[in-house]
């Protein structure tokens, strides 16, 4: 009785490891091709954070500051710009006025 059970429970795991091995796929035996870094200098102009090369519109600046929302205002300057072209526009009212440029 009991060695009918391990002869069942042996034959049980070697149709589990007979059935695992079919299934590995050969790719998984094979090293891993090293995978190719982003090219970070083909970035398109104004990409994503970066200062406008001219003032935003109004329009531009209201989107500017839908699509930059988690940003800082200090830390990005592409919402710094159109922060700027808002309070410029009279559309913003900063709580403390703007002392030197500062902001």
């Amino acid at each position: 009785m009991l060695t009918t059970s391990l002869l069942i429970g042996l034959a049980a795991a070697i149709a589990a490891l007979a059935t695992a091995a079919y299934f590995i796929p050969e790719a998984a035996s094979r090293p891993a091709k090293p995978t190719p870094r982003m090219d970070t200098t083909m970035w398109m102009p104004g990409w994503p954070h970066e200062a406008p090369s001219i003032p935003f519109t109004v329009s531009q600046a209201h989107h500017v500051m839908q699509r930059h929302r988690k940003c800082r205002r200090g830390k990005c300057p592409r919402k710094d710009a159109a922060w700027m072209t808002l309070v410029d526009a009279g559309r913003i009212r900063p709580s403390m006025p703007l002392i030197g440029g500062f902001r």
